[in-house]
């Protein structure tokens, strides 16, 4: 197993990458009780949802006449609902609280093992007893399942008085784990991984972007990280003249400027720009989708300013879910070629999204941001890569509005080779098998030998 090439690529790949309906419930006027089937029912007209796969096979004891069997299908399609362990559903069985909460935490992407405490904390959700009464389940699915339209309204406020900004700075603290599905040998037969990173950002309108990011990928215990590794400084530009990145070779530690073709970053400056211009577009696209929700947490006070917190969770079945409905936003042929992207791309779990963004409420300008990010895997984890989980946490700040006065590429970069020059100079092609030079049959390996 390659491990050490799969992983180092995913490092780098992932330091380069750096509202809603609310309806209402189909509950009694009667404080009686609910049953599963009537909870699923509720759930999906609540986020207004239609099936998008009709081919679904439902649980054993759903029928196809069932009332609730096209909401049982949709939320089995958003891998919501999976039955028990026998593959039935029991939908007319009076659901438990605990089967409440793992309903509307899958919905929201919150970790089941946390559901409880933050529903009873955050959402002020709270089951008196062991199942549920109508009344109960209509006013958790209210609370839980709705965006609140003043949040909505901070967030495209926002993103439209982002795009008068000529220029501004960032910083990012990331915290990422990776677990994986076996111990690692390489790792001391350990199963879990984490790396930090510190990525400063200069952002102008005209000149591009300059990234400056420095990974550590901490201590495991038992090795001795490799010194390139474990304090590694990266640079990007993303500029008119192209895209560069400068880091340090992991097997050699020589640092080097490459230029990212189209190999390696699909789409060009412009196009890039363009893509920011339309970042309202895109704000709107995440505010109106049923699986993204916003609250107005209040303000607070940072530093002289007074800021306004809009919290936000989102789940989404698939990295290509959350990508098709951004690119649905995205300027004309752009959806047309992260499509054509996506499709060379294993189709990856589910991804949730939570966090809080500080708003100033004089500016209306995002100054602060704390957002934790987990990805599942599925496809995506191989024999080289074999990663379960990812999770992210992020801290960042913004600041500096309209203060960088320029963005400059230097000299040096400017002759940088294209990644794929880079391999053809080392005689090695995107995706193959070592070059027959490097392959030797055993007669050659005892001839070397000898």
């Amino acid at each position: 197993m390659n491990f050490r090439k799969g992983f180092l690529a995913l490092s780098l790949s992932t330091v380069m990458v750096t509202g809603l309906f609310a309806g209402g419930v189909n509950a009694s006027a009667q404080d009686t009780g609910i049953t599963r089937g009537e909870f699923a029912k509720a759930v999906v007209k609540q986020l207004d949802l239609s099936a998008t796969n009709q081919n679904i096979t439902l649980l054993s004891d759903v029928t196809t006449d069932s009332p609730y069997a096209e909401s049982v299908g949709i939320l089995q399609q958003r891998k919501v609902i999976v039955g028990y362990p026998d593959g039935t559903f029991q939908p007319n069985k009076p659901i438990s609280k605990q089967e409440a909460y793992i309903i509307l935490s899958k919905t929201l992407g919150i970790s089941i093992n946390q559901a409880e405490q933050i529903f009873n904390k955050e959402y002020g959700i709270q089951f008196k007893n062991k199942t549920l009464t109508d009344d109960e389940a209509k006013k958790a699915i209210q609370q839980a399942l709705q965006s609140d339209p003043g949040a909505y309204q901070w967030m495209i406020d926002s993103a439209e008085v982002q795009l008068q900004q000529k220029s501004f700075r960032s910083d990012l603290k990331q915290q990422m784990k990776m677990i994986f599905s076996e111990n690692i040998p390489e790792m001391n037969n350990q199963n879990e991984l984490s790396m930090n990173a510190d990525v400063k950002m200069e952002y102008h309108v005209e000149d591009g972007i300059h990234l400056t990011t420095v990974v550590d990928l901490g201590q495991l215990d038992g090795i001795e990280l490799p010194e390139e590794l474990a304090d590694m400084k990266i640079e990007q530009y993303i500029t008119p003249e192209g895209m560069f990145m400068q880091m340090p070779d992991p097997e050699t530690g020589e640092v080097a400027w490459i230029k990212m073709d189209g190999t390696m970053m699909p789409f060009t400056f412009e196009q890039l720009m363009e893509m920011q211009k339309d970042s309202v577009g895109v704000n709107q696209a995440l505010l109106d989708n049923k699986n993204v929700f916003y609250r107005d947490l209040g303000t607070e006070a940072l530093g002289d300013a007074q800021t306004r917190k809009i919290g936000y969770r989102s789940r989404f079945t698939s990295f290509q879910e959350l990508m098709g409905m951004i690119g649905q936003s995205l300027p004309d042929g752009f959806e047309e070629q992260l499509g054509a992207q996506l499709e060379s791309v294993p189709e990856m779990g589910d991804l949730s999204l939570s966090g809080v963004m500080w708003i100033d409420e004089t500016s209306k300008l995002p100054t602060k941001l704390s957002q934790e990010i987990t990805f599942e895997m599925g496809q995506l984890a191989n024999e080289d890569l074999p990663i379960d989980k990812m999770q992210i946490k992020q801290e960042g700040t913004m600041y500096d509005y309209n203060q960088v006065e320029k963005v400059v590429l230097p000299e040096e970069a400017k002759n940088a080779k294209t990644f794929e020059e880079m391999l053809e100079e080392a005689n090695v092609e995107l995706g193959d098998t070592p070059s027959d030079h490097e392959l030797k049959t055993d007669e050659e390996t005892l001839e070397d030998e000898s």
